[in-house]
């Protein structure tokens, strides 16, 4: 799991989360997986998916469900939507560079995963404004409608959760999380492919402008493995007010000192 500004990015192979270790996943070569993602803030994510570098919606961008502390928001991502078929596509796979599959084994970016998460902006209602009625009385009326509205595409699938997509356009600038290590030893590199077919579908929802001001991008490695190496289950995986990741034995956060 990678935490930043209320957003988290978590890898799952068969259901069950895999371990980060210094911004690198181990999963084992061949295996299909998921990307959880999960928004803490009190308002809408809009989030930007790649893969290997590439954008895996096609220039869409999905948008998760406000959150808490206590509960966050959820997407769960499983396939690709890169011919812009809702209703079905192809999996993730990882798989080692000699793949057939792998486009270019010699990209510095096969093996990545990023995310860039964005806050939606909030509705604020347009002012009041007062008039005369044909009577002669004070009526009162919205001085026009919201004009800051677009529709997009949006994930609602078996996984839960809805995501809204508009054209990708770049802006802003960007906090950068945990860089991806460059311990990752040859015959442990890997790239994602195509894998079997997912009925996972998408559907179409109106969103709000992002706030560029919120830019906020965690990056993964994914490492080759023998077997998948799963995240321990602690008492409180991470910190209610601050964030930090807090282990089980802890009664106090090292990084805030709240009581956990």
């Amino acid at each position: 799991m990678m935490y930043r500004n209320g957003f988290i990015i978590v890898i799952k192979h068969k259901g069950k989360v895999l371990r980060e270790s210094d911004a690198q996943v181990f999963l084992p070569f061949g295996s299909e997986y998921t990307v959880t993602l999960k928004n803490k803030n009190n308002t809408r994510g809009i989030v930007r998916l790649e893969i290997d570098g590439m954008d895996i919606s096609n220039g869409q961008e999905f948008v998760i469900p406000a959150g808490t502390n206590r509960r966050p928001g959820v997407i769960e991502l499983e396939r690709f939507m890169l011919d812009g078929d809702m209703l079905k596509g192809k999996r993730f796979k990882f798989v080692s560079l000699d793949h057939q599959d792998v486009v270019d084994p010699t990209d510095n970016e096969n093996g990545v995963i990023k995310a860039t998460f964005w806050k939606e902006v909030p509705y604020t209602p347009p002012p009041w404004n007062f008039c005369c009625g044909a009577d002669n009385s004070v009526v009162r009326g919205f001085k026009s409608s919201p004009d800051s509205l677009f529709l997009g595409s949006s994930i609602q699938g078996s996984t839960g959760g809805k995501g809204v997509v508009t054209q990708s356009f770049s802006e802003g600038d960007i906090s950068y999380c945990n860089q991806v290590s460059p311990s990752v030893q040859p015959e442990q590199a890997g790239a994602t492919v195509e894998g079997s077919e997912s009925n996972q579908s998408f559907g179409s929802v109106i969103t709000r402008e992002k706030d560029i001001f919120s830019t906020t991008e965690l990056t993964l490695k994914l490492v080759g493995h023998k077997e998948p190496v799963l995240a321990q289950k602690t008492r409180t995986s991470y910190c209610p007010r601050c964030g930090y990741e807090v282990r089980s034995s802890w009664n106090f956060c090292i990084s805030c000192g709240v009581r956990l």
